[in-house]
């Protein structure tokens, strides 16, 4: 009887299987989905809390006024989960932490620190929760602008007087700042400079120690031009001319406006010159006064010569005569043991036409007008040489002989010992 009751209720009545069935499967599924659940991550939930060092910042009105005293650091307490503050640490630079002072006007105030940007949840509490804040009206006053160098030119080079645009600026600051300031400052690097310099340049303010002090200018830079001048020297001109007048005519004299000039160059170079040679003026077919414009070239190692031309006058007026006789003719460059003995003329004298203007010629002195031969490295003999003759400028001579004759003869002993 009860197997034929197990066989009729369990084995045979399908609908108890399909229930045992249901049932096994939803165990299965139970077990299953509870054993796959994620862990909900520990930092999610466990609280933690950091202490860090924040810049405290202000808002207030910074054309009116400034602040003389805030603390530049404050320390912030955070406290919430660990993923919460961490993210919050690494982004500080996201956040604010600041004082609000727009609603103040100048004074001493203690005023909250407030911070804002953090995420919900968490609990942030300044340290110190309130500061002291010393707020000052700006006053504005206006000062020269003075340059000062930095480094040294080359030697022999100098520095020009700076030209400065503005040569005023604005400074403003609290009262006590604007009084600690001496000098406004354009700093120029001048090391190894040889050249003009043109450049924009950032301004600053220094008191007596040269010590910046923090106040601002209007306007921050100014623009400079500095001459620098190369070593220099003044030298005297020296004229020089080529040709004759026209024929009837002589120059009385040759003049120029500057009558020296400024050259510019190394030191080294300058030391070698003792006058300025200009271009030789030609004075072909003069016939009455004249004035020339006569450009300036640079000599050899001559970086710039000042003025850049001259004024050169020529005088004319017409030509005289003047005779002179007897002239003594010197004799230069004979050697020690030697002598010298005239063939022709006999005395060693000439006549000389001279040729110039009246003033000129009657102005003359019987050591103006010298006649000479050369002999320098001649030997023993007979010999035929040129006159020449020395003469004041503007004074030309014709000679009665263009040629000398003489003998060079050594000194006997005796001779030469007397």
């Amino acid at each position: 009887m009860n197997q034929s009751w197990w066989k009729r209720n369990w084995l045979d009545n399908w609908g108890y299987k399909a229930v045992s069935l249901l049932l096994a499967i939803m165990l299965w599924m139970i077990v299953n989905l509870n054993a796959t659940e994620p862990t909900p991550p520990q930092d999610n939930y466990t609280l933690t809390d950091r202490d860090v060092t924040v810049q405290l910042t202000a808002k207030y009105d910074e054309d009116k006024y400034t602040i003389m005293d805030l603390p530049q650091m404050v320390s912030l307490h955070i406290e919430g989960t660990r993923n919460a503050v961490s993210q919050a640490v690494n982004t500080l630079d996201q956040k604010e932490i600041y004082v609000d002072l727009t609603q103040l006007e100048a004074g001493s105030f203690m005023v909250p620190v407030q911070v804002e940007g953090f995420a919900e949840g968490l609990k942030v509490r300044a340290n110190p929760q309130k500061v002291k804040v010393v707020l000052e009206k700006k006053v504005t006053k206006q000062m020269n602008v003075v340059v000062d160098y930095i480094g040294n030119v080359p030697e022999g080079y100098k520095l020009g007087e700076p030209i400065i645009q503005p040569t005023k600026v604005n400074i403003t600051a609290a009262a006590e700042q604007l009084d600690r300031v001496a000098v406004v400052q354009a700093v120029i690097n001048v090391k190894g400079k040889t050249e003009q310099l043109e450049a924009t340049v950032p301004l600053r303010a220094v008191d007596a120690y040269g010590n910046v002090v923090d106040v601002q200018i209007t306007p921050q830079v100014v623009d400079v031009t500095l001459p620098i001048t190369s070593p220099y020297k003044e030298l005297p001109i020296k004229l020089t001319w080529s040709n004759q007048p026209k024929a009837g005519f002589a120059v009385k004299d040759i003049t120029c406006d500057p009558q020296t000039v400024t050259v510019y160059g190394p030191t080294e170079e300058l030391d070698q010159l003792e006058y300025y040679e200009v271009p030789a003026i030609d004075l072909a077919n003069i016939s009455a006064d004249r004035q020339i414009q006569l450009p300036l070239s640079l000599v050899n190692g001559v970086s710039k010569v000042e003025p850049a031309q001259l004024n050169i006058y020529v005088d004319v007026e017409p030509e005289v005569t003047l005779y002179m006789d007897d002239v003594s003719t010197r004799v230069n460059g004979l050697r020690d043991g030697y002598k010298v003995e005239w063939l022709t003329p006999a005395n060693g004298t000439i006549s000389l036409t001279l040729y110039g203007t009246n003033e000129n010629l009657v102005s003359l002195r019987e050591d103006d007008v010298q006649s000479y031969i050369d002999v320098s490295n001649l030997p023993e003999g007979v010999h035929k040489l040129p006159v020449h003759v020395n003469l004041p400028p503007f004074v030309t001579a014709q000679p009665s002989l263009h040629e000398l004759s003489v003998k060079i003869v050594k000194l006997e002993q005796e001779e030469n010992n007397g």
